[in-house]
């Protein structure tokens, strides 16, 4: 995927406004803090990059490790393994990275606060 200067610009004017959250689950919060600085990263072609990338891999071993018997935690298994591998990762696909995002910020409520945080 290729952007033009002007893209990063007018994902932050027009899309970042609309993220806004009342969510109470502060690893949720968190982990979609991580995926939008990843998915920036990947705009930018930056160095954090990597730190973002194996902190993430590092919640989803946790996830995996320690919490796969709940039954949410169960159903979310391939998506966990598929982040495992690097092969998710070569592309830096944006859209890929959002719809992840989606599919497991609700299970981060299993993960122990201080391990989902995150500092930029």
């Amino acid at each position: 995927m290729v952007f033009l200067l002007g893209d990063k610009e007018d994902i932050i004017e027009h899309l970042a406004p609309l993220v806004s959250s009342c969510e109470a689950n502060e690893n949720a919060v968190n982990f979609d803090n991580s995926m939008y600085g990843l998915i920036l990263s990947a705009l930018e072609a930056n160095k954090n990059f990597g730190r973002i990338k194996n902190h993430i891999q590092k919640n989803s071993t946790v996830l995996l490790k320690e919490c796969a018997s709940i039954p949410e935690v169960k159903t979310k298994i391939p998506k966990l393994r598929e982040i495992q591998s690097e092969s998710y990762w070569k592309d830096r696909d944006i859209l890929k990275f959002e719809e992840t995002r989606k599919r497991l910020r609700d299970i981060m409520k299993y993960l122990k606060s201080e391990k989902s945080k995150f500092i930029m």
